[in-house]
């Protein structure tokens, strides 16, 4: 594998992890209201 698909792999791996971290702090932020945490989801995936 070259280094130029390494790199893009690692950087595809930081953006996942950094959404599934965004996602379960939401999902456990008791101030927001339950219909809330679940409704921006997609668009967020979409955004990051």
């Amino acid at each position: 594998m070259d280094i130029e698909k390494t790199k893009q792999i690692r950087f595809l791996l930081l953006r996942c992890n950094s959404l599934k971290e965004n996602m379960i702090r939401t999902l456990n932020d008791n101030i927001t209201d339950v219909s809330g945490r679940y409704a921006a989801f997609k668009t967020y995936a979409r955004s990051v």
